[in-house]
């Protein structure tokens, strides 16, 4: 028996264990529930699989923010918040009316997922509204996706979209911090 016959057989049966017809249907739903679950698994598992294998672009793309507090950078390249003595950011921004960090990806890049984690020790709502914002020239900036709630990791994902320069940025006065960020 070839193999589609087979499937089709297992996806409608025509007797089962209990000759009744409602058994035969709970029977055929049961089969079809089976095979979409599966198929929604492997879909989103595959999705997942992807995202993870694309290049991280932020970790050591150079970055600015609009503001520094104190002897800070305003500028620089990769980071690391993993200094004994310090909270866990690589940078802060003073009190000012829309903060934000600006990664440079050197060239056009395709990017479809933007991963924020935000200072864990306190403050947690500076970075609140978040918007994800997209350029290729620091001119134009385009929305990728907002997070309106506080949070301590967000997982922006949204449709791929090629760009040079990614922009996180707070759109009220406040100041910036963060511990981390992706971008693939």
């Amino acid at each position: 028996m070839s193999t589609p016959q087979t499937l089709s057989r297992w996806l409608w049966p025509t007797t089962v264990e209990d000759d009744g017809p409602a058994a035969l249907w709970r029977e055929r739903a049961w089969r079809w529930t089976v095979l979409l679950l599966t198929l929604g698994f492997a879909f989103v598992g595959a999705r997942e699989l992807r995202l993870a294998l694309r290049p991280e672009l932020a970790r050591h793309a150079p970055w600015r923010i609009s503001s520094a507090v104190g002897e800070a950078p305003t500028a620089a390249r990769g980071f690391d918040t993993t200094s004994e003595g310090l909270p866990n950011i690589f940078f802060q921004t003073q009190s000012e009316p829309a903060p934000w960090i600006e990664f440079d990806l050197g060239s056009p890049r395709d990017i479809t997922l933007v991963r924020v984690v935000n200072r864990l020790d306190c403050c947690r709502d500076w970075a609140n509204p978040l918007v994800v914002e997209a350029s290729d020239d620091r001119a134009r900036w385009r929305q990728l996706a907002r997070r309106e709630e506080p949070f301590d990791t967000w997982r922006a994902v949204f449709p791929e979209t090629r760009a040079r320069y990614v922009r996180l940025r707070v759109p009220r006065p406040t100041q910036l911090n963060l511990s981390w960020v992706e971008i693939r």
